[in-house]
C-alpha cells in the first residue's frame, strides 16, 4: 500500500462543479478517437484521481467535501459530456464510497477515506455469470481461522477495474447475507483481463477479472446487508448517478452534433437558407431538443434534492401523505376531533352505513347517456408552426435564427 501521493482536497460543491468544467473540457479533445480506436484512458484516469473529484463524496469528519446528491449528479454528468467512457468509470466508485458510509465501521471509513483522499480509488468486480438472478453470488468467500478471507473465483463486467488500485466486490457470506469487499488489484492472486468488447462506450475498462485463491483482512469486508434493514435510498443513489451519465452523454449529443451541422453537412435540396446551420427546420429541430435537455437537467436536479431531503429524514415519506405504520399494515390518518368528513355519494352506492343504500333513479331521470360535448378546435395552423422556434445559441454560432 505504498506510493501514496498527495492530491487536492476540494473544498465544496461550488469548486467540486469548477474543477469537473474544466477537466471535462480537456477530456472532450480526442474522446471520439479514444473510443474509435479503442485506447484505454489511463492517463485520463489518473489525472481524474490526481485532480481530487474522486474524493468529493468522502464524509466531511473525515476531511471529504461530502457533497450534496444534487451536485453528484450534475458532476456526472458534466464529466460524461466531456468523454462518456471516463464518466462511467467513476460512478462504480462514488457508489462504493457511499457503501462504505452507509455500512463500514468507524475504522474502516475513515482507512478507506484516506485511501480516496490520497487519489487510490476503487472500480467494481461484482457481476457473475450462471447465477440465478444479478443479487446470487457464486463466487468463493471462505472465512479463515486466523480471521483472514479467502476469495475464489470469477467476476465480469469490471467497469474501472484496469485504472484502479482496489477493486471491490460482492460475495454471500456463511450465512447467506451480502457483504463487500475490498481487494488491493495488485494482491497475489488477482488477474484483470482487458476482454471488454461493446458498441459505445468502449473504453470502461468493462472485462474479467479473476480471483485466483486471494486472501484479504477480514477489516476490507463491510456487512453491506445491514444497510437494507432499515429505510434508505441506497439504490435510487446509484440509479441517480447512472442518470447524470446519461443527461452528460445527451449534453455531448448536441455539441458534437451542432458542430457536425455547422461544419459538415449541406443544406436541404428544398431549403433556401446558405447553410444547413440557418435552415428554420433545424434551428427548430435542435431548439427542441436542447429543451429537452433543459428538462432532463431539471428532473436530475429535483431527484438530487430527494435524495438529499430522504437522507436527513428517512422517516419522512412515511409520515406525509397520512399513512402509518403499525399492526394490521398501513392505515388512513385519524381526521381531527370534532372534524366532519364530506363524502360524495354517486347513485346506487352505499352511504357509508352498513346496508344501506340510496336507490337508483329511474332510466327517465337518468342524465342523457351522450350529453354534448363541445366541438373540438378548430386550429387552421398546426401549434407547433405557430410559435417562433426556440434558440440554441448555447451549442454554438450559427444554429441561431437570423
Amino acid at each position: 500500500m505504498t506510493g501514496v501521493r498527495a492530491v487536492p482536497v476540494l473544498a465544496d460543491a461550488e469548486e467540486t462543479l469548477a474543477v469537473a468544467a474544466e477537466f471535462a473540457t480537456g477530456l472532450a479533445t480526442g474522446d471520439s478517437e479514444r473510443d474509435a480506436n479503442r485506447v484505454l484512458p489511463h492517463t485520463e484516469i489518473a489525472a481524474l484521481a490526481a485532480s481530487g473529484l474522486l474524493g468529493v463524496n468522502v464524509p466531511a469528519r473525515f476531511g471529504g467535501a461530502d457533497v450534496a446528491a444534487r451536485t453528484m449528479g450534475e458532476l456526472m454528468a458534466t464529466l460524461s459530456a466531456g468523454d462518456a467512457s471516463v464518466g462511467q468509470i467513476p460512478q462504480n466508485h462514488y457508489f462504493f464510497v457511499q457503501v462504505l458510509t452507509e455500512a463500514a465501521g468507524e475504522e474502516q471509513q475513515a482507512f478507506f477515506a484516506a485511501e480516496v483522499l490520497a487519489g487510490r480509488h476503487f472500480g467494481n468486480a461484482l457481476s457473475e455469470r450462471g447465477t440465478r438472478t444479478v443479487r446470487d453470488f457464486a463466487i468463493g468467500f471462505e472465512p479463515l481461522p486466523g480471521g483472514d478471507v479467502r476469495i475464489d473465483g470469477t467476476k465480469y463486467y469490471a467497469t474501472g477495474s484496469p485504472f484502479a488500485p482496489w477493486i471491490p466486490i460482492y460475495a454471500n457470506d456463511p450465512d447467506g447475507r451480502i457483504v463487500a469487499a475490498w481487494v488491493p488489484a495488485d494482491a497475489p492472486g488477482v488477474t484483470v483481463v482487458d476482454d471488454w468488447v461493446g458498441m459505445g462506450q468502449r473504453t470502461t475498462g468493462s472485462g474479467t477479472v479473476r480471483f485466483d485463491q486471494v486472501v484479504i483482512p477480514a477489516r476490507w469486508v463491510v456487512p453491506i446487508w445491514t444497510v437494507f434493514e432499515r429505510p434508505e435510498v441506497f439504490g435510487a443513489f446509484g440509479n441517480y448517478l447512472h442518470a447524470g451519465i446519461d443527461l452528460g452523454i445527451a449534453d455531448a449529443a448536441l455539441r458534437d452534433g451542432g458542430e457536425l451541422i455547422r461544419t459538415l453537412s449541406r443544406p436541404r435540396p428544398e431549403s433556401e437558407a446558405p447553410t444547413a446551420a440557418e435552415d428554420p427546420l433545424v434551428i427548430h429541430g435542435f431548439g427542441e431538443l436542447a429543451l429537452q435537455v433543459r428538462a432532463a437537467r431539471a428532473l436530475l436536479h429535483d431527484a438530487g434534492d430527494a435524495i438529499d431531503a430522504a437522507r436527513r429524514d428517512p422517516h419522512r415519506g412515511q409520515r406525509r401523505g397520512g399513512l402509518h405504520r403499525g399492526r394490521g399494515g398501513p392505515r388512513r390518518r385519524r381526521h381531527r376531533r370534532g372534524e366532519r368528513v364530506q363524502r360524495r355519494v354517486r347513485p346506487g352506492r352505499h352511504t357509508g352505513r352498513r346496508g344501506r343504500a340510496e336507490p337508483a333513479p329511474a332510466l327517465a331521470q337518468r342524465p342523457h347517456p351522450h350529453p354534448a360535448r363541445p366541438a373540438p378546435r378548430q386550429d387552421p395552423v398546426p401549434r407547433r408552426l405557430r410559435a417562433e422556434p426556440p434558440a440554441a445559441a448555447q451549442y454554438g454560432p450559427g444554429l441561431t435564427r437570423h
